[in-house]
């Protein structure tokens, strides 16, 4: 305790000093570098504490879970919910498939693992920023075929890093004809107080941007709710023919345009003559 002190207030913490200022010491900077908590770490605990005390949100399936269930079709070999906290939507989204339900919260799972009830649903605890363990996770059910990706308020509780690498993970291992259904609060919304977990706000056509970048996956819709502060989008992984025909389509544009700011130089030399 005393290294503590002396550590927070200086050497002298055992005099009082009426003109005492309070600042970092050296040594408690270099402390707190060592245990820095990154607001993503920070969330999880939240998420943690949340769970392992029974302050889980409502019971139930959410709006969000029958939406996404009507996207399965005859094709959907499986579904896979990211961020699936105690597994209250995976079995409405999932029907009669085999369903996977990831989580970073140990506590969530263990309450998801005794809600599933059937067998062909699994939960798992996983960083989903970590690409190596999730495309482990994801592969046994992914190299199946389509399956249905749901993710309710996940990327509103990871950083923009660990939602990067999470697109990067899905678009190695899903299927062509995948389906990915999001579901985020937007800048509309008030964050939540402090104390609760981690809220990032997301820009609805940043996020668009950022998963339909290259050729993998491509919008279906986009829903924005701004009064709620809350934003739908449906993507669907292309399959190779409609990926080469976005790619030939892309470098026909970047033919036309160089074509056209030739032709606008052409006519300023002419102009200028």
């Amino acid at each position: 305790a005393a290294g503590a002190l002396a550590a927070t207030y200086g050497p002298g913490w055992r005099t009082p000093d009426p003109l005492f200022q309070w600042s970092i010491q050296p040594a408690a900077r270099r402390a707190m570098r060592a245990v820095r908590v990154t607001p993503g770490q920070m969330s999880l605990l939240q998420w943690e504490r949340h769970y392992a005390r029974g302050e889980a949100p409502e019971d139930g399936p959410s709006e969000l879970a029958r939406f996404a269930a009507a996207h399965r079709n005859a094709r959907t070999v499986g579904v896979i919910d990211l961020g699936c906290g105690d597994g209250r939507d995976t079995l409405t989204v999932a029907g009669e498939l085999p369903a996977l339900g990831i989580d970073g919260s140990r506590a969530a799972v263990e309450k998801a693992e005794r809600r599933a009830g059937r067998e062909g649903v699994r939960f798992a605890r996983a960083d989903v920023g970590h690409a190596k363990a999730l495309r482990a996770l994801l592969t046994p059910l992914t190299a199946r075929g389509p399956v249905l990706v749901y993710a309710r308020r996940l990327l509103d509780s990871v950083e923009e890093a660990t939602e990067v690498a999470l697109v990067r993970t899905l678009r190695r291992v899903l299927a062509p004809g995948s389906l990915v259904v999001l579901e985020v609060t937007t800048h509309e919304r008030e964050p939540g107080p402090l104390g609760t977990p981690l809220h990032r706000a997301v820009a609805p056509r940043e996020l668009v941007r950022r998963w339909t970048a290259g050729s993998h996956l491509a919008l279906v819709t986009l829903e924005h709710d701004e009064t709620a502060g809350v934003a739908r989008v449906v993507l669907r992984r292309r399959t190779a023919v409609a990926r080469r025909g976005h790619a030939l389509l892309a470098r026909a544009r970047r033919v036309l345009r160089g074509i056209a700011r030739r032709a606008r130089r052409a006519l300023g030399a002419t102009s200028r003559g």
